[in-house]
């Protein structure tokens, strides 16, 4: 499969101001109909030097260097297997890294997070294309993934953080904000897996994207689990879903094949595609 780039993700790229980390725009096939929105990075800021003298750090690479990467990608029509193995490649860390397929030598097992996101994508993807464990992530190629806010985080705190929540503002709240560009708007499918933080930093959803909510779909009592689901028919008549759910790490496979359920109902419905250039 290809790798490909809407208008909307090149308007972006031309027309958007906003300096580093605030125009971090994320990791995945910018092709793709599913955009997942997590609560923040969770880069390393710091690089072992004696393990690797002379290396940028991880957040340098993945989150501030982001757009102009993207930049260079769209530039040169870089595809999937134009990226460099990760592990077997000797470029430095900042020229073989590339957000439309990070790490791409890695395999299912590596991320708790990346482990969620693959076995929703499994779900949608026919028996001959799953990725299983000990094999290499593809869930990069099916979706685009990005972060509510670029406040560099391990964990993600219960309570109200002053630095995540002048990132989430600036990301976006503000009608200026990279989140609001037509690029993010336009995914027919959104899923704010962001759990507590629409509470805690207060996320107006209909308001920053233009959904109306529908209602609970699905509940799961003792894992605090659950899926809220929003609709929204833009003037053109297209159809957008956004789901507000939990984060993807760790999360039970009841969770997972429920909000696939609910991805694939209104893929059904509509007759809409995992990635945009399919007809």
């Amino acid at each position: 499969m290809k790798a490909s780039y809407p208008d909307s993700f090149k308007k972006l790229l031309d027309n958007f101001k906003e300096s580093a980390p605030n125009n971090y725009i994320g990791q995945g096939n910018p092709g793709a109909n599913i955009l997942i929105v997590g609560k923040e990075c969770t880069t390393p800021v710091k690089t072992d030097e004696q393990k690797y003298p002379g290396e940028k750090d991880f957040y340098t690479i993945e989150t501030k260097m982001n757009f102009e990467t993207w930049r260079n990608n769209v530039y040169r029509n870089i595809d999937f297997d134009d990226v460099p193995d990760w592990e077997t490649s000797p470029l430095h860390f900042h020229e073989k890294y590339n957000p439309l397929f990070p790490y791409n030598s890695h395999r299912v097992g590596w991320s708790k997070t990346w482990d969620g996101y693959q076995k929703f994508i499994n779900h949608l993807l026919p028996a001959d294309m799953v990725a299983k464990s000990g094999q290499h992530y593809n869930f990069w190629q099916y979706s685009f993934i990005t972060e509510l806010s670029t406040n560099n985080q391990k964990h993600s705190p219960r309570k109200w953080d002053e630095e995540t929540a002048k990132s989430i503002e600036a990301r976006l709240k503000s009608d200026f904000g990279i989140l609001r560009a037509d690029f993010f708007q336009e995914f027919p499918i959104i899923i704010l897996g962001c759990y507590h933080y629409k509470d805690i930093y207060k996320i107006d959803i209909p308001t920053c994207f233009n959904q109306t909510y529908v209602g609970l779909a699905w509940k799961h009592e003792r894992l605090h689990e659950f899926i809220h689901a929003h609709r929204h028919i833009s003037e053109d008549g297209k159809p957008h879903l956004l789901l507000h759910t939990n984060h993807f790490a760790m999360r039970s496979n009841d969770f997972i094949e429920a909000v696939a359920l609910e991805c694939k109902k209104f893929m059904d419905e509509y007759g809409i595609s995992i990635l945009k250039s399919e007809k």
